[in-house]
């Protein structure tokens, strides 16, 4: 009889496992398949920087284990400044995944792209499978279970992060609340081992075990409110004993060490303190659909969705209304302990995502919430992200939904009933998480053969370079640049020196880089205008990668470009800033508006712009300005205003198609001069261009 209900076991286990990656290959199979796919991106853009840093960090992890070095440090992206790696998503327990990936596809080059896509499965059908068995562990029912599991993992708030793996390996938090229950239940030594040793590991995984340790120190303290839970919980203790817990501390202290000692010795800079608002959420947005991201309501939320402009958008935010709705029904109608402490801890974690204010729809209340004061606290000091407390927020959420769920499904008496409530939960839950596919395309490597050993300097310079990094994987080369999520000082200081050096003229550049030790120079995919870039008589290896220019949009004679709105964006190519209210800023020493025409005439330049002088740090700008390489003029800017210029455009300087370009030699960051946190090489703030 042992043996028989041993092999259910084993029959119910496979099943689980096989429901879980069906579940999550219906839903998740366009960020799985095809294996060696990126997502699809505008023509100006051949992968996103998230994704490659993710793919570059799986790859620069197993590379360093497999050739016995530290994968916390390395001098392969920066160079020759170096990186630590242990503030930035290394995620470097999945060193094991991506090599075993590495060895069944025969040492593949793409070998980290297969990794990355397998993964993503991995770690949404852990997400699954782990909730699950936490809920069914807790006394809930199967479909409840089900049904609570399905709208935890396939939140928005994962599924918009589906390509951080360092979020989506989340799943240990399900998996530590499991072996956190299997302790309070059964309070052995080897239990308490596994939860330790669990733990432990999950911080080469995730940086959300800072989370998951806040959100188990305040369940803690909730279950320490309650007279017989606070007893309960001491006898429980008392059962394990001093000394086991001893041995467990000091066991998963020893584990977490090489991490802890890596991340002392680093020193990035902490986020600027505006950034935690701009990363929170909104409070309007944790219940309002995102019509791409929720396609099951259609439009009946797109004016409600439009309204929410402070914090982060809904698709990131929005909890699920099946989530909600029977989470209001355990509170309301289940007298258990658990679900009612679960919403609890759901609000807690919910007002600390709405960051340092309170934001809702398109304003910032100013009203001052708790995690202002948590933000100052290690290691929230430096993270820029409160709206990761979704994640916390809805798991509690998921557990008091499912009580919810478990108790609406045990009072329907008669079973066509019941089966009709399960299966409509069940198919609201899987609708509402669909998203439709998204376009994706087979990564095709170029040719890099030519490649000489020694340092590269991706062009355009950038200090988030995902391709280059990405490239990195192909020639394993040291790059000059890189992306990673938490940069130094002397990460930024140079990068700045080369984004200076890379407007200077081609011979001193190339001279100057051959001095710095670079062997190696590769122009990223992007057209003429947007690298303007000429690199003929470059000494050194030069890999132009760039496509045929793109064309130039059309413009009409008199109209008015407005740079702090998104029609001026096709005009705008080489050294621009994002838009912002009323201008936008250049960021390089040249900055490049291109467009075209179909008419003559047009012979004065109008534009609205002001300079960069910081009180005391600048004096005052130079702004050479050429229409098709024929110099204008050169404005002497001394006063920080907006003034309008009016320019004489010579007979012939308009063209068919036109490049207008700024020269602006003192372009400065207000980081490198003292002047803020911004470390974008500001020249002039341009609010608007216009030819008459």
């Amino acid at each position: 009889m042992k043996s028989l209900a041993d092999r259910h076991k084993r029959v119910a286990a496979g099943a689980g496992i096989l429901s879980c990656l069906a579940l999550t290959l219906l839903l998740m199979h366009s960020y799985v398949f095809p294996l060696d796919s990126v997502t699809s991106m505008p023509a100006d853009k051949v992968v996103a920087d998230d994704e490659a840093h993710m793919i570059w960090s799986l790859w620069i992890a197993d590379e360093s284990l497999a050739n016995g070095r530290n994968p916390y440090q390395t001098q392969m992206i920066f160079w020759p400044v170096g990186a630590n790696l242990t503030r930035h998503t290394l995620v470097a327990g999945f060193a094991p995944v991506t090599f075993l990936i590495r060895i069944i596809s025969g040492r593949d080059p793409r070998y980290p792209l297969y990794a990355f896509h397998f993964i993503i499965l991995l770690c949404f059908s852990l997400l699954l499978g782990f909730s699950y068995l936490l809920l069914r562990r807790l006394g809930f029912t199967r479909a409840g279970s089900t049904a609570g599991a399905i709208c935890f993992t396939f939140s928005d708030f994962f599924i918009n992060h589906a390509i951080h793996l360092n979020i989506i390996a989340g799943f240990f938090l399900p998996l530590i609340a499991v072996l956190l229950v299997r302790v309070y239940q059964s309070p052995t030594f080897a239990n308490l081992l596994i939860l330790g040793l669990t733990s432990g590991a999950s911080i080469y995984f995730t940086e959300m075990v800072v989370y998951i340790f806040t959100g188990t120190v305040f369940l803690a303290l909730t279950l320490c409110l309650f007279r017989g839970e606070r007893k309960i919980l001491i006898d429980k203790v008392g059962a394990i004993g001093p000394k086991s817990i001893l041995i467990v501390a000091c066991v998963c202290a020893l584990i977490i060490a090489p991490f802890l000692i890596n991340f002392a010795r680093a020193e990035t800079l902490k986020p600027a303190p505006g950034e935690s608002s701009m990363y929170s959420a909104n409070l309007a947005g944790l219940v309002i659909p995102n019509a791409q991201r929720t396609p099951l309501y259609g439009n009946v939320f797109v004016r409600l969705d439009a309204r929410v402009r402070a914090g982060e958008p809904t698709y990131e935010t929005f909890a699920g209304f099946p989530l909600i709705l029977l989470a209001l029904a355990g509170v309301v109608f289940v007298r258990k302990n658990v679900v009612r402490m679960s919403m609890a801890l759901a609000l807690v974690f919910f007002t600390l995502s709405l960051g340092p204010t309170l934001k809702v729809f398109g304003t910032d209340t100013g009203v001052p919430l708790p995690y202002a004061l948590l933000m100052e606290v290690p290691p929230f000091d430096l993270a820029r992200t409160p709206v990761r407390f979704v994640i916390i927020a809805i798991f509690f959420l998921m557990i008091a939904a499912a009580g919810g769920f478990s108790f609406v499904q045990n009072s329907f008496y008669r079973r066509p009933a019941r089966l009709l409530f399960i299966a409509a939960v069940l198919l609201w839950s899987v609708a509402e998480a669909y998203v439709p596919p998204l376009p994706r395309y087979h990564f095709i490597p170029p040719h890099l053969q030519t490649i000489v050993m020694g340092p590269v300097l991706n062009l355009p310079v950038s200090q988030q370079d995902g391709y280059a990094a990405l490239l990195q994987i192909f020639h394993h080369q040291p790059i000059a640049t890189g992306y990673i999520s938490r940069n130094s000082e002397a990460q930024i200081a140079a990068v700045t020196k080369l984004e200076k050096l890379a407007d200077h003229e081609s011979g001193q550049f190339c001279g100057e880089l051959m001095k710095m030790g670079y062997c190696n120079v590769i122009v990223n995919p992007a057209s003429q205008v947007d690298a303007p870039f000429d690199l003929s008589g470059c000494a050194l290896n030069v890999m132009d990668l760039r496509k045929p220019r793109a064309s130039f949009s059309l413009y009409s004679i008199g109209t008015r470009i407005d740079l702090s709105q998104s029609e001026a964006d096709r005009f705008l190519f080489y050294g621009w800033s994002d838009r912002e209210a009323t201008s936008r800023w250049t960021n390089r020493g040249r900055a490049i508006v291109a467009f075209r025409l179909d008419q003559s005439g047009g012979s004065k330049l109008r534009i609205s712009l002001g300079p960069f002088l910081p009180p005391g740090k600048l004096n005052a700008q130079h702004v050479t300005i050429r229409m098709n390489n024929t110099e204008l003029t050169t404005l002497l800017l001394t006063e920080a205003t907006f003034n309008e210029y009016t320019i004489a455009l010579p007979a012939g300087a308009l063209q068919n198609e036109n490049v207008l370009s700024f020269e602006i030699p003192d372009a400065d960051s207000p980081r490198n001069v003292g002047a803020g946190e911004d470390f974008r090489l500001l020249g002039i703030n341009v609010q608007w261009i216009e030819i008459d």
